[in-house]
């Protein structure tokens, strides 16, 4: 009997001070898992959602269609489902809902490809190289910034175009992007020097 009760004892005291070492000896690198998955789990269910902004660089390359029928493109349904759009919404809210999901969101909007030449480049510039009108279009209806800078090149999505245009100087696709140039421009979009 005196050995279980001494047992009992030192295994008390053992999980006391093993209680009492790991709350002392979390680091912040050892919380950091579950704070990002406390972070998820809030993101799940608010509005905007950036969880459902996922995977966009490869909707917009690939022009993927959303078989819903919702929407033409899929791009266009998790942008509606970030910003919590409803069906009842005015192209108006839509558009307002999105913006607001773009600009909280924007540092994550940025893309990589091997056929692409900016490393995590804006969505807005892989559009761009893409040659996805649709998308542009769309950009500029959602009245989104249109003057994200880069850090890696340092390049808005105008200038990013002006660069282009000099590099296909004279060939077919100077026109193409001359007239991405001329959209953007009208719409807002701005140089670098110009911000």
């Amino acid at each position: 009997m005196r050995f279980a009760v001494l047992g009992f004892f030192i295994m008390i005291s053992l999980v006391v001070h093993a209680q009492e070492a790991d709350c002392e000896t979390t680091t912040e690198k050892e919380l950091r898992p579950m704070i990002e998955v406390a972070a998820v789990a809030v993101d799940e269910t608010t509005c905007p959602n950036r969880a459902k902004l996922k995977n966009l660089c490869m909707l917009i390359s690939g022009r993927v269609k959303d078989s819903s029928g919702k929407n033409k493109y899929l791009y266009q349904s998790k942008f509606q489902e970030a910003g919590c759009v409803q069906a009842s919404d005015s192209e108006e809210v839509k558009a307002q809902k999105i913006r607001e999901a773009w600009v909280k969101y924007e540092d994550d909007l940025k893309c990589n490809s091997t056929q692409f030449d900016v490393m995590d480049g804006h969505l807005l510039k892989y559009a761009v190289s893409y040659k996805f009108d649709d998308f542009l279009d769309e950009a500029i209806k959602w009245k989104v910034n249109l003057n994200k800078v880069d850090a890696i090149d340092g390049r808005t999505t105008l200038d990013y175009i002006k660069y282009q245009i000099e590099r296909n100087k004279g060939n077919a696709l100077e026109e193409k992007f001359q007239i991405y140039y001329d959209k953007l421009k009208a719409a807002g979009a701005k140089h670098k020097s110009e911000l």
